[in-house]
Protein backbone atom coordinates (compact mmCIF):
# COMPACT_ATOMS: atom_id res chain seq x y z
CA UNK A 1 0.00 0.00 0.00
CA UNK A 2 1.38 3.39 -0.95
CA UNK A 3 0.26 6.96 -0.80
CA UNK A 4 2.06 10.25 -1.10
CA UNK A 5 1.48 13.85 -0.24
CA UNK A 6 3.49 17.05 -0.65
CA UNK A 7 4.04 19.52 2.15
CA UNK A 8 1.67 22.48 2.10
CA UNK A 9 2.98 26.04 1.91
CA UNK A 10 3.18 26.51 5.67
CA UNK A 11 4.58 23.02 6.25
CA UNK A 12 7.51 23.77 3.94
CA UNK A 13 8.70 26.29 6.53
CA UNK A 14 8.70 23.75 9.38
CA UNK A 15 11.99 22.65 10.92
CA UNK A 16 13.28 19.19 9.95
CA UNK A 17 12.32 17.91 13.42
CA UNK A 18 8.72 18.87 12.65
CA UNK A 19 8.73 17.40 9.12
CA UNK A 20 10.21 13.99 9.92
CA UNK A 21 7.28 12.55 11.94
CA UNK A 22 4.55 13.88 9.63
CA UNK A 23 4.49 10.81 7.32
CA UNK A 24 3.91 8.53 10.31
CA UNK A 25 1.13 10.75 11.64
CA UNK A 26 -0.49 10.99 8.20
CA UNK A 27 -0.28 7.22 7.67
CA UNK A 28 -1.89 6.55 11.05
CA UNK A 29 -4.69 8.98 10.26
CA UNK A 30 -5.26 7.66 6.74
CA UNK A 31 -5.05 3.97 7.71
CA UNK A 32 -7.10 4.18 10.90
CA UNK A 33 -9.36 1.36 9.70
CA UNK A 34 -6.34 -0.99 9.71
CA UNK A 35 -4.99 0.19 13.07
CA UNK A 36 -8.13 0.18 15.22
CA UNK A 37 -7.79 -3.01 17.23
CA UNK A 38 -8.74 -3.94 20.75
CA UNK A 39 -5.11 -4.86 21.51
CA UNK A 40 -3.68 -1.70 19.89
CA UNK A 41 -0.76 -1.76 17.46
CA UNK A 42 3.02 -1.44 17.50
CA UNK A 43 4.87 1.09 15.38
CA UNK A 44 8.45 0.13 14.54
CA UNK A 45 10.94 2.73 13.42
CA UNK A 46 14.73 2.75 13.16
CA UNK A 47 15.04 6.54 13.12
CA UNK A 48 16.34 7.64 16.53
CA UNK A 49 14.71 11.10 16.48
CA UNK A 50 11.31 9.60 15.65
CA UNK A 51 11.66 6.95 18.33
CA UNK A 52 12.20 9.68 20.94
CA UNK A 53 9.24 11.69 19.66
CA UNK A 54 6.75 8.82 19.64
CA UNK A 55 7.89 6.99 22.78
CA UNK A 56 5.26 7.55 25.48
CA UNK A 57 6.42 9.09 28.73
CA UNK A 58 7.03 12.33 30.54
CA UNK A 59 10.49 12.90 29.08
CA UNK A 60 9.11 14.37 25.85
CA UNK A 61 10.22 17.95 25.42
CA UNK A 62 7.52 20.61 25.65
CA UNK A 63 8.25 21.68 22.06
CA UNK A 64 7.63 18.19 20.70
CA UNK A 65 4.52 17.71 22.83
CA UNK A 66 3.03 20.90 21.35
CA UNK A 67 3.75 19.73 17.81
CA UNK A 68 2.16 16.35 18.51
CA UNK A 69 -0.99 18.14 19.59
CA UNK A 70 -0.90 20.22 16.41
CA UNK A 71 -0.77 17.11 14.22
CA UNK A 72 -3.96 15.68 15.73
Amino acid sequence: MCFNRAFTGAQKNWAVLEKEPLPIVMACEKLTYLLLRSEGFMLYCDHRNLIQIFTPGDDIKTFVRGKRLMWH
